[in-house]
């Protein structure tokens, strides 16, 4: 009837008895043109039941997207979402296809490179994860140690980043830039510091043991000067510190805070009184002229002191007997400060 061999196998085949199959696709070829039947064989009557339309013409009918899941399809959620299970194509969506899977998929990129932004587990790129993010990062151990070759910020470790990387550095103070400091410029030497004899300035030390000045000591942790026990500071005239005519309470906050070393403090009594026969802080005008009996300034300058609220240079100090070089009992000068100490 039709002319075809095709026809009649499949004909055949619908009309041996088969057991039954849901959405079973046939083709019958009928010269020249086709017919595309989806439906059911039943061994009950001559062959099959169609439960889809019928199409002619040389197209199927499009069954992707229709919510049911038909011959070649592994999935059909009948919407048109590429970010849930199932795809338009009607495949289910998987890490690496380039779409992402909300709630289950951080990123997809497609790829099999794990060391860009997202991995090929579909999550993304961080420090501590293992793979290096290039560009990003200079290394990722998957630890949070600062004290191996990589640190927790997925840094290589270096001499200088203030953390000591066990087996190869015996220090790292953090700020080895080839001066002298705790710790040698290449990390491989713990290097003495306060107490070691040698004043480093650059790292705040103001003294090395006996700092030679009347009531003072230098503190043996810091290397700082201790101006705790200091008994006067002369501010009479043109010496006043402040830069008033006469002592003040400028005058006296100044005193406080070398004596408290600490920028912030204050001083909440005090006493002025005529020049002491003690050593002290001098007449903190370089251009006065200050001399003692034997014409000699006694000052001594020991420099800015920033740390102390006091950044000016010069800050001038008096061994011995003070009077005797800065005006006698016509002078005035500030003793006995009660200094308050704030945090900062």
């Amino acid at each position: 009837m039709y002319g075809s061999k095709p026809f009649c196998l499949v004909l055949a085949l619908v009309l041996s008895g088969c057991a039954p199959t849901t959405n079973t696709m046939l083709t019958f070829d009928t010269g020249g043109e086709y017919t595309t039947v989806v439906g059911t064989t039943d061994d009950t009557d001559s062959g099959m039941t169609t439960e889809a339309m019928s199409s002619s013409g040389g197209e199927e009918e499009k069954l992707c997207g229709n919510g049911v899941i038909d011959l070649g399809e592994e999935c059909d959620d009948g919407n048109d979402s590429n970010n849930d299970r199932c795809l338009n194509s009607c495949i289910i969506n998987v890490c690496g296809d380039g779409f992402i899977r909300e709630g289950k998929e951080e990123c997809d990129d497609s790829n099999d490179d794990p060391h860009d932004h997202c991995k090929n587990d579909c999550s993304h790129n961080v420090c501590g994860d293992g793979y290096v993010l290039e560009g990003i990062e200079e290394c990722d151990d998957a630890n949070t140690l600062n004290s191996d070759a990589c640190l927790g910020n997925c840094k290589a470790a270096s001499c200088g980043d203030n953390y000591v990387w066990e087996g190869y550095e015996a220090c790292d103070d953090g700020v080895n830039d080839g001066e002298y400091n705790g710790c040698s410029p290449d990390c491989l030497e713990v290097m003495p510091a306060c107490g070691d004899g040698i004043i480093q300035t650059h790292l705040g030390e103001n003294c090395e043991g006996d700092p030679g000045l009347d009531f003072v000591e230098c503190d043996p942790i810091t290397c700082t000067y201790d101006f705790s026990n200091v008994p006067q500071l002369h501010c009479r005239n043109v010496c006043s510190w402040g830069g008033d005519w006469y002592c003040t309470q400028e005058d006296a906050d100044i005193f406080c805070r070398l004596k408290t070393q600490n920028p912030l403090s204050t001083a909440t009594h005090y006493e002025i009184t005529k020049t002491l026969e003690k050593g002290g802080f001098g007449c903190s005008n370089p251009d006065h002229y200050i001399a003692d009996d034997n014409g000699i300034d006694p000052r001594i300058n020991i420099g800015a002191l920033p740390g102390y609220g006091w950044d000016q240079d010069p800050l001038f100090y008096v061994n011995g007997n003070m009077r005797e070089s800065h005006g006698g009992i016509g002078h005035d000068v500030i003793v006995y400060p009660v200094c308050t100490d704030p945090l900062e």
